[in-house]
């Protein structure tokens, strides 16, 4: 299902380790099939993978895992694969409070709880609370180190970054929280992260989450943006992908273009890839 994505991408080429991949979620598409590429091959190489899930859930990914050959159940069982699901650790916090019993001034709650549980107004985008940044941060670290006790070479994929602002966290806090995460890569050499963020047909400069997204491009070694059709719904035709290998050192050794454009289908267990103007499935 992911073979022929895998060679457009060159993950068919080379290994992950060292590499920070971002993927731009333009609104109106569906990227995770790029997600699920990297999961793919990171446990085909025998490598550990810590997933965190902001937007889908650890069951989703299960589910296409046993399309694609993987049970997601057994691995996590294993130690294989680990998971931080920081909506559901919300969630939670307030439920063991009861529902009905919930008092907003309540010692149990904290300050940073409260706030995130306020929607009705945007934080200053320069609001910085460590604390809260580093609440958010801990889960994947610990669980990381973890899963280095059983695995040499990780993965850690984030789905989506992007909902941090959802959570009320500010442009500032949700830098942070990408630098925490990106320092885990400095440390260790056998990490490969994966980082997801969808995106808006918008300027930088009016859009929060875009400017997350192209924040991290310029540090990363692969990028890819999936895009709707320019020209609207097609009944062959899912989106646009465009991909960009940022290392020159590679570009030249495997002789792949700066930048790559295709047309995809996704099917229930299939991609098809076509590139602009062609009439033929690729690979």
């Amino acid at each position: 299902m992911t073979d022929s994505v895998r060679r457009a991408l060159g993950l068919d080429q080379i290994d992950l380790e060292g590499n920070l991949i971002v993927i731009s979620e333009r609104h109106g598409t569906d990227a995770n099939f790029l997600i699920n590429t990297v999961l793919s091959k990171s446990l085909e190489k025998g490598y550990g993978v810590e997933l965190v899930l902001f937007h889908n859930t650890f069951g989703h990914y299960h589910n296409i895992g046993m399309k694609l050959g993987y049970n997601l159940n057994v691995l996590r069982e294993r130690g294989d694969v680990v998971v931080v699901e920081p909506m559901k650790s919300i969630v939670c916090n307030i439920e063991e409070l009861g529902h009905d019993s919930v008092d907003a001034s309540s010692p149990e709650l904290t300050e940073n709880m409260r706030q995130l549980n306020d929607m009705k107004t945007m934080p200053n985008p320069l609001k910085l609370d460590e604390k809260l940044v580093q609440h958010f941060f801990t889960p994947v670290r610990d669980q990381f180190w973890e899963l280095k006790k059983v695995r040499e070479n990780v993965t850690i994929i984030v789905d989506d970054i992007t909902h941090l602002l959802d959570l009320n966290l500010s442009l500032k806090e949700v830098w942070l929280y990408s630098k925490y995460l990106i320092s885990l890569m400095k440390i260790d050499k056998k990490i490969a992260m994966c980082i997801l963020g969808h995106t808006y047909q918008s300027d930088i400069n009016d859009c929060l989450p875009n400017g997350i997204v192209a924040g991290l491009q310029r540090g990363s070694q692969l990028y890819v943006a999936v895009e709707p059709l320019r020209t609207g719904h097609s009944d062959d035709i899912s989106g646009v992908m465009v991909i960009e290998w940022r290392v020159s050192g590679l570009r030249k050794l495997f002789n792949w273009p700066e930048r790559s454009t295709y047309l995809y289908k996704l099917l229930d267990r299939q991609i098809k890839l076509f590139t602009p103007g062609g009439i033929d499935a690729l690979f």
